[in-house]
């Protein structure tokens, strides 16, 4: 699967984007705000699910490597996880609705991360869009992402994309040792269109 934006090339993330991925992954400015530095068990693990199969059902990671068109470089990853109970049930509450059938509506997680030297330059923005459009076509009606409140650039992001901030939880990430409050961010979607 491949996917395109104005500036980027979004190829499904393979076993040759490892080196780049390890050092996405592994730079402290850009996980500040996502995770600690993963040992190298956990990574390869993180990088196995990232490039698993997936297909119509999949539950794993849908990922993307982030290639900048004009140059072909690596610019970061993009990836989506669908959840058909997501929209549903969150901390064990039933929320929103379901269709004619009394099936749960499909969710999807979404993640990013963009290399230091390419922030700033509307890629992050660019393959968020594009996921939105992605999730439209893969039935989703809304999409979810999870963001530390002091990474105040994908609060922008997400706030520009029309995500809207549905609950905080205080003091439940924990960082390097600090701990932070993480703000779920949700977006609906409408039906795509033929």
């Amino acid at each position: 699967m491949e996917l395109y934006t104005r500036q980027l090339w979004l190829r499904r993330l393979a076993q040759s984007d490892y080196a780049d991925y390890k050092q996405l992954v592994t730079d402290p400015a850009v996980i500040r705000y996502c995770f600690d530095k993963p040992s190298t068990s956990a990574l390869d693990a993180s990088f196995s699910e990232q490039i698993g199969a997936w297909g119509k059902g999949s539950t794993g990671w849908l990922s993307f490597a982030l290639i900048e068109k004009s140059s072909s470089a690596f610019v970061g990853v993009v990836g989506l996880k669908l959840d058909g109970e997501m929209d549903c049930e969150m901390d064990g509450e039933m929320r929103g609705e379901f269709d004619e059938r009394g099936a749960a509506p499909m969710s999807a997680e979404l993640a990013y991360m963009i290399s230091v030297k390419f922030q700033r330059r509307g890629f992050a923005r660019e393959a968020v869009l594009r996921m939105l459009q992605l999730c439209q076509t893969l039935g989703c009606n809304s999409v979810v992402a999870r963001v530390v409140e002091d990474n105040i650039a994908s609060t922008k992001l997400l706030t520009a994309c029309g995500f809207d901030c549905i609950e905080t939880y205080s003091n439940s990430v924990l960082i390097e040792g600090v701990l932070f409050d993480d703000s779920l961010f949700k977006k609906r979607l409408s039906p795509a269109t033929a």
